[in-house]
């Protein structure tokens, strides 16, 4: 088996989290990613023991590429990144700010931009790479109240069927878009919600 070097991002809790365990049980190596560790220090401390590194990357920070750089030390290289960082917004559109639109967009896309960055030169030099940009079937339709979340994954997909178009044949780097339905995580604890009967739409 080829040990491949994985960089995680949004791993505090949900997908990225048990990615990493399970990447870590089949014997590959694991820098797992978050904006902030030191509130999961038991999370940091099992990923460390198993084997794993846990490092402090905030994707909608202008230190990303710093960061992904420094990630790149630890084991000479990134084989595999994974854009898993991401939350929703769910509410009437009339409700949602332009604001809150780009907030979301500065993770959902922005920050998979600045990480795809960062690590496509360390790829570019080794002549290999894959990338794992993490949608959901919300990019494949747009449903009522989640219009924010929506374009974000419509944007992230578009995104990387350009990048794969672009980096398959000349650079041997390969760009996977998932695309998982509804499962049980802290996804929705942690997205925002606005009330459709709130707001502007109160006054029709």
């Amino acid at each position: 088996m080829t040990q491949l070097v994985w960089l995680i991002t949004g791993c505090s809790s949900g997908l990225g989290l048990e990615l990493s365990r399970e990447v870590l049980k089949r014997g590959h190596l694991v820098i797992a990613s978050s904006r902030s560790p030191e509130k999961t220090p038991h999370l940091v401390d099992e990923i460390q023991q198993a084997g794993g590194h846990w490092i402090a990357l905030d994707v909608t920070k202008d230190n990303v590429q710093q960061q992904v750089d420094q990630a790149a030390q630890i084991h000479g290289r990134i084989d595999v990144l994974v854009n898993n960082a991401g939350y929703g917004i769910a509410g009437g559109f009339e409700d949602l700010r332009v604001s809150d639109f780009q907030t979301l967009f500065n993770t959902n896309l922005y920050g998979t931009i600045r990480t795809t960055q960062a690590a496509l030169p360390h790829m570019r030099a080794a002549h290999t790479g894959t990338i794992i940009n993490i949608s959901s079937t919300g990019g494949l339709r747009g449903l009522a109240a989640v219009s924010a979340y929506a374009s974000s994954k419509f944007a992230l997909e578009g995104l990387s069927e350009s990048l794969a178009a672009e980096y398959a044949a000349d650079f041997n780097i390969r760009v996977v878009l998932v695309e998982p339905g509804p499962f049980r995580t802290l996804f929705r604890d942690q997205s925002t919600f606005f009330s459709p009967a709130a707001g502007r739409m109160s006054e029709f």
